[in-house]
């Protein structure tokens, strides 16, 4: 540092560099950070050039948003397999920078879809040559053929790879390259894309927060930020004389910066003196409820401890009863006074008996109903709606009236799932959201109430759900699962597997074909990935093809008698007549993944990659990009329900957005 300051200032700055903080010294008489100063960069009169930035005292690119600067380059962290989400992370082969996430739904040249994976159908064993076409026992795939040996290949693990260039395999079998590293000639070599090799890894010194600016520098308890660590980091950590200390911990800072503690700090509390540790909390035995004279020696609900002993008397707002303290606020025995019941069917709040209905139910004539939607009880009790008439958001609704959701809490996050397919309505305005519950690829359904926005898990069904619509005609919800077809109440009753004839193919899209459709009204609609259209009978779930394409089709919908179809792979929107002749429609910018129509006037598809929301004019074929819908997570939005004012847009991992429109 300091024979770098004497070439590049001209003059003797060590003594003027005396009184800067560290890593920093004096360029044209003021302290100055060489890592990150445009006009000193590096070294004193050291200029970055026009469009350039200093980082970690050199000169690079200045990114402009949305890009990040990686290595030497600027690059879309929301696009680039090399740098998904952050700087270094890089998809595995076969897989897509969707969002900032890595996704195998996009494949690459020279990988094929199968199913949900991108595979090399020449080495694929379990695809050799094509989708689901596996070797016997035995036998490896070797350039599209499956044969008995690798050749001039290599056996590891039952594949045949090329040991000279595989990263996984390099030079033998299993000796699997560092992250960011490459495979060449059977030796792991260096890093890419401005990546530097710290203890056998790839990383970058620009926000690794083990090698912070160079190799094995690392930064406790805070960040690397451009290749310099700062700022503290993680709960009840502050930086306290230039070190960053545990608030909580610390005897030495206990609970705040200087303040010594002359016993344990425990979460931020001195526990000195006659003062015990119990259960990892600071505690005094003299007066504690919990630990009335010793650890764990707890007093009888509502009496005080005093001395370390627990009187025979009630602490406030509790009053003796028979041989207890009570709560007269609370206690459904002694409401209100000592010996007060209450009833059945109610509890004892804020001192009065109260019925025990669930918010947000009323007790009406001795029955917990929900005055949002009983007819006979619409908006309160005793107040019921004219026949033929339901009850939406405590108010009587004519038949046919639309769905008002514009003023739901949104976004409606739904917990424990991990890839949310499709999106219905009933009748009622409930809505219903399908999707993966887990990793094992079984499948939950969600109800979420039209007038609240309230989620409540209803169904789970073995493998994740992909389409969902409901059907009037029978007041059922009909999903499609993975390769068969399921149905259930729209309370979670009774859910059961109609069909699985189609094996092996994925079912995704999913409608209900509109009133005199043929060949089939009200009948089922399925889009499946082996590109065919098929038909399901309700009564009879035996599926026929209604038309096929050599695409990949992820939904389908309808705009009165005319169908379109969302083709992923080609990035089209097809068109198909009722006597099935299809045609191209419109062409994205990216794959479709979910459609959805506002009847007579528009078509709206959202594409996962990247993430876009687009509408297509139904009588031009002009396509028009509305805007992203993306939650915290970014991952990609895959079904689409169009309702008055509102387009309802689900996405992956997380639950249902909304575009107003």
């Amino acid at each position: 540092m300091l024979g770098l300051t004497l070439g590049a200032c001209g003059r003797d700055t060590i003594r003027d560099s005396f009184g800067c903080p560290e890593h920093q010294v004096v360029c044209d008489g003021a302290c100055t950070d060489v890592s990150a100063n445009d006009a000193h960069c590096g070294a004193c009169g050291t200029v970055c050039g026009g469009g350039e930035a200093c980082r970690v005292g050199r000169c690079r690119p200045a990114c402009e948003e949305p890009e990040t600067l990686c290595g030497d380059g600027c690059v879309d962290t929301r696009s680039d397999a090399d740098h998904c989400g952050r700087c270094g992370n890089e998809c595995a082969p076969g897989a897509r920078c969707r969002q900032g996430a890595c996704s195998a739904m996009g494949c690459p040249t020279g990988l094929q879809r199968c199913g949900d994976a991108c595979v090399d159908t020449t080495t694929d064993a379990d695809h050799c040559g094509e989708c689901f076409a596996e070797c016997d026992a035995g036998m490896r795939c070797d350039n599209n053929t499956c044969r008995g040996g690798c050749g001039d290949r290599t056996e590891c693990g039952g594949r045949c790879v090329d040991t000279e260039t595989n990263r996984n395999h390099c030079g033998e079998c299993g000796n699997r390259c560092g992250s960011g590293q490459v495979c060449e000639a059977g030796e792991c070599a260096g890093c890419r894309n401005g990546l530097t090799l710290c203890a056998g890894e790839c990383v970058d010194l620009l926000s690794s927060p083990d090698h912070c600016g160079a190799c094995n520098t690392a930064c406790t308890n805070a960040v690397c930020a451009q290749g310099v660590c700062g700022g503290c980091q993680g709960e009840g950590f502050a930086e306290c004389d230039g070190e960053c200390v545990d608030l909580r911990t610390d005897p030495l800072h206990c609970g705040a910066c200087d303040t010594p503690c002359d016993g344990s700090c425990i979460a931020g509390a001195c526990c000195s003196g006659m003062a015990l540790v119990c259960d990892g909390e600071c505690v005094d035995p003299s007066t504690s409820v919990d630990h009335c004279g010793g650890c764990f020696s707890a007093c009888p609900p509502g009496m005080p401890c005093s001395d370390g002993a627990c009187l025979d008397e009630c602490l406030p707002g509790f009053a003796f009863c028979v041989d207890a303290c009570v709560d007269l606020g609370s206690d459904p025995a002694h409401c209100g006074s000592c010996g007060l019941a209450c009833g059945a069917g109610y509890q004892c709040v804020a001192g009065a008996c109260d019925s025990v209905c669930p918010s947000p139910e009323q007790l009406c004539e001795n029955a917990c109903v929900d005055v949002r939607s009983d007819p006979e009880h619409c908006g309160a009790c005793g107040e019921a709606c004219e026949q033929g008439f339901t009850c939406r958001a405590g108010a009587c609704t004519a038949p046919g009236d639309p769905c008002d959701f514009t003023g739901l809490p949104f976004p409606i996050l739904l917990t424990g799932g991990i890839s949310v397919a499709d999106i219905s309505v009933d009748d009622d305005c409930t809505l219903y959201v399908g999707m993966q519950d887990s990793d094992d690829f079984s499948g939950v359904v969600y109800s979420i109430d039209g007038s609240t926005g309230a989620a409540t898990r209803i169904a789970d069904f073995p493998e994740r759900v992909r389409g969902l619509a409901y059907r009037s005609q029978d007041g059922l919800l009909y999903g499609t699962s993975l390769d068969r077809l399921v149905a259930v109440g729209p309370d979670g009753s009774d859910p059961r597997q109609l069909d699985d004839s189609v094996a092996g193919q994925f079912l995704n899209g999913m409608t209900i074909a509109p009133p005199n459709w043929q060949p089939g009204a009200g009948f089922f609609v399925v889009a499946q990935s082996s590109g065919h259209v098929v038909i399901y009978d309700p009564i009879v779930p035996t599926p026929s093809t209604f038309v096929s394409t050599q695409s990949f089709l992820s939904d389908v919908e309808f705009d009165g008698q005319q169908l379109y179809i969302a083709s992923y792979d080609t990035f089209e929107i097809l068109q198909v007549t009722p006597s099935g002749v299809v045609s191209t429609f419109a062409t994205l910018p990216c794959n479709p993944d979910g459609l959805a129509v506002e009847p007579g006037s528009r078509l709206f598809a959202s594409c996962g990659d990247p993430g876009d929301i687009y509408a297509i004019d139904l009588d031009t074929a002009e396509v028009s990009w509305l805007g992203q819908v993306s939650l915290s997570s970014g991952w990609a939005p895959t079904g689409l329900l169009w309702q008055p004012g509102v387009l309802l847009v689900v996405e992956e991992r997380v639950g249902l957005n909304a575009l107003f429109l």
